[in-house]
């Protein structure tokens, strides 16, 4: 019991307050605060410790044997706001769990019908919670106007598990209230959760509302971190920005894996409970920078709850910086729920970026929805280019890789852009089986507002639609269908180099030609074909008569020596 324990410390010559686990009043310091609770926590073995999930004149809440739970019991049901005056210490002891769900009044539930009654408030001047221990737990707090909110940074710490909180943002989940830096910040911390841990428990209930404040969250040399079930940068609605300033999610420094929203190899399969919305942020939705072997799955990322409007992020809805290998945008094509991995990536600045100063092989964006709605079928624009590649990226994936597996969910649907649809600067990327302004039936139009394939300045040997290193033959899987667009469907700046394949694509309706060479409208053809350009300004085969006699059709004309036929 309560009594029990604190007379059990008191004969061991310390005090430990009125009792170690209870926070009974909203003060600074002292018996009953918050600082006595963590001074308490951090001295305690917890061996044998087994506290009442349901304590007399307390709120029923499961607490795990061997941890040391918090129990709030400060009088009334209305909300508490505790001010620290300074910075509290640092949590060490493992398996503590700071939970405002035992407050009386508080109650789980999504994040938009939940109850918080304990406010965790600074002075802008230092940090909330700082965590330097294996297996802690935050929840139920609202937090906010604190240098940074939460963060946790012991070396190779695992399981620190931040869910169902408020974070930037008051006890009403609608007033911001800033963080300086940023919402929840782990640093080279390995196997912990930010929202859900996916285990089929409560998993619903689990996810934060993180909005103002410089990041919303940030990982750095962290892996395994799974962020999942959270709201960053709208209010508990998930149809309000809330004007965060800077960038919602930002991985920095990574080279094993974290999961942004979706895990497969979770136990609970609810795609639900696992997305993120990561909307009306001013900058990037999702940043990568120097990382490898990262994966974002099944989020909206620039629209609200529903996924059928826009909250855009100020700039991209996610993008890579730096040194950048092997990460993953969508569905990894497992087999495994490959179409619950699909992120919405539509209603920012643009859709998704690869910086000029950034480099790196082996990226994947496959299986997306990146200009429209949830349905697919209808527009949500991002504002310039639906994908842009630039910098030194190369062997990028957009699409099927044609190896016949999953080659029919591995497209994405990149329409309804005011740009391009995808615009590339780089070298040996393939873009194949994509819907490039056309919806996710195949046949709602839903162009993008300029070209539906942009090759630019560097731009060489990438493969648009079929390679012969394919397994799969199929033009229907493999090709590009690249309908609808406002000029071109696929265009070919002059200042392109050469061995730009393509192959097998449905290319129809769009305003202007099918393929432009040089960007320059109808190029007439030259004898010997000594010009220079876009692919050597490789001149378009002639059709000279044909011919229907029965079932059989006969065509008549000429092309380039050694070029391949496709009909």
């Amino acid at each position: 019991s309560p009594g029990y324990e604190y007379f059990f410390h008191w004969i061991l010559g310390n005090n430990f307050g009125y009792n170690f686990s209870t926070i009974t009043n909203t003060n600074d310091a002292g018996q009953g605060s918050l600082r006595q609770f963590i001074l308490n926590s951090n001295e305690l073995d917890n061996t044998n410790l087994d506290q009442e999930d349901s304590p007399i004149g307390g709120v029923s809440f499961t607490k795990d044997p061997g941890w040391e739970t918090s129990i709030f019991m400060i009088p009334g049901n209305s909300t508490h706001t505790i001010q620290p005056t300074s910075i509290l210490d640092n949590i060490t002891d493992p398996k503590t769990h700071i939970s405002g769900y035992t407050q009386s009044g508080s109650s789980q539930g999504t994040i938009n019908a939940r109850t918080l009654n304990i406010e965790l408030v600074g002075n802008s001047s230092f940090d909330g919670l700082r965590i330097y221990a294996d297996d802690v737990q935050v929840s139920g707090l609202a937090l906010h106007t604190f240098y940074k909110g939460i963060s946790s940074f012991k070396p190779n710490s695992t399981n620190t598990f931040v869910w169902g909180n408020y974070i930037g943002v008051q006890e009403d989940g609608i007033t911001a209230a800033d963080n300086v830096n940023n919402g929840i910040e782990y640093e080279n911390i390995t196997n912990s959760f930010i929202g859900t841990n996916g285990d089929n428990v409560n998993d619903a209930n689990e996810g934060n509302l993180i909005a103002k404040g410089y990041g919303r969250v940030v990982l750095e040399k962290t892996s395994n971190v799974l962020v999942a079930g959270n709201y960053i940068g709208t209010d508990k609605t998930g149809n309000t920005s809330l004007n965060s300033n800077y960038i919602g999610v930002a991985i920095y420094d990574a080279t094993d894996p974290n999961y942004i929203g979706y895990n497969d190899a979770a136990t609970n399969p609810n795609a639900s409970d696992f997305r993120n919305v990561i909307s009306g942020n001013g900058t990037d939705g999702i940043r990568i920078s120097n990382s490898d072997n990262q994966v974002v799955s099944g989020n909206y990322i620039g629209t609200n709850a529903t996924g059928l409007a826009a909250i855009g992020n100020g700039n991209y809805g996610v993008q890579l910086l730096g040194a950048v290998n092997n990460n993953i945008i969508g569905t990894n094509s497992n087999g495994d729920s490959d179409i619950l991995e699909r992120n919405i990536m539509s209603g920012n600045g643009g859709g998704f970026r690869t910086s000029s100063s950034s480099s790196g092989t082996g990226n994947k964006i496959q299986g997306n929805y990146i200009g429209t709605d949830v349905t697919g079928n209808v527009a949500l624009q991002n504002n310039t280019h639906g994908l842009l590649f630039s910098g030194n990226v190369s062997n990028t994936l957009v699409g099927t890789n044609g190896d016949g597996i999953n080659d029919n969910i591995e497209g994405n649907v990149i329409a309804g852009n005011d740009n391009d649809g995808i615009r590339v600067g780089t070298n040996s990327n393939t873009i194949a089986g994509n819907k490039i302004g056309v919806g996710a039936d195949g046949t709602t139009v839903l162009g993008n507002g300029e070209r539906g394939i942009f090759l630019a300045t560097g731009a060489t040997n990438n493969i648009i639609g079929y390679s012969s290193t394919m397994t799969n033959t199929n033009e229907l899987i493999v090709g590009n269908q690249i309908k609808n667009n406002t000029t071109h469907g696929i265009s070919l700046d002059n200042t392109v180099g050469t061995g730009n394949r393509i192959s097998r694509n449905q290319i129809a309706d769009n305003g202007g030609l099918g393929i432009d060479l040089n960007h320059d409208g109808v190029s007439p053809n030259d004898n010997g074909d000594a010009d220079n350009g876009a692919n050597n300004r490789l001149n378009f085969p002639v059709i000279t008569s044909s011919t229907l006699v029965g079932n059989n059709l006969t065509i008549k004309g000429f092309a380039p020596a050694g070029s391949p036929i496709e009909f």
